[in-house]
């Protein structure tokens, strides 16, 4: 979904972060697999919007400036910690505003579904991972995904048709 678009002033912060921090964090946290380091990230991602802001950089489009600050933060991340990394996994961070109900069965099976797609999707490399949840999981357009992960709209598509048939190979495999 495109954002309409405009420069957001100051005024605009607060609205920002309400509308955008569950969308960063649950991305982050599908990326990483990691709540804290999600926790993290989304904090620096939003302190450095505030900054940009602030300064009056002009943004056309909010949502996919952000991710693309979030995803070179993970980045960034994965290459000064290689050697401790941590995929940890909290199923609630998730989907903070899902509701069990009372049926745990359905509970249960929602967590394991939840864990298996997190692990293939850890077993994907990092711009096949990005472009299916900028793509499937955020609904982010072709150029939304373009614009945050730095390609043309029909790089976008051939590596979201490779991502999807990598993704299908390894889950539940």
């Amino acid at each position: 979904m495109l954002q309409q678009k405009e420069s957001p002033g100051k005024e605009n912060l607060e609205e920002i972060y309400i509308k955008y921090v569950s969308a960063i964090k649950a991305y982050l946290l599908r990326l990483s697999g990691n709540p804290e380091l999600a926790k993290d990230l989304t904090q620096e991602v939003f302190y450095r919007a505030t900054r940009s802001l602030i300064a009056g950089k002009k943004i056309d489009y909010v949502s996919s400036w952000l991710f693309k600050i979030a995803r070179n933060l993970y980045l960034d991340y994965v290459t000064r910690n290689r050697n401790q990394f941590d995929t940890a996994y909290d199923d609630q961070l998730l989907h903070p505003t899902e509701h069990w109900g009372e049926d745990p069965v359905l509970h249960y099976r929602q967590k394991e579904l939840s864990q298996e797609i997190q692990n293939t999707l850890s077993k994907l490399p990092e711009n096949q991972r990005t472009v299916l949840l900028l793509r499937d999981y955020h609904q982010l357009s072709y150029a939304e995904v373009a614009t945050v992960m730095g390609l043309s709209i029909s790089a976008v598509k051939s590596l979201l048709f490779r991502a999807r048939l990598n993704f299908r190979h390894n889950f539940r495999d």
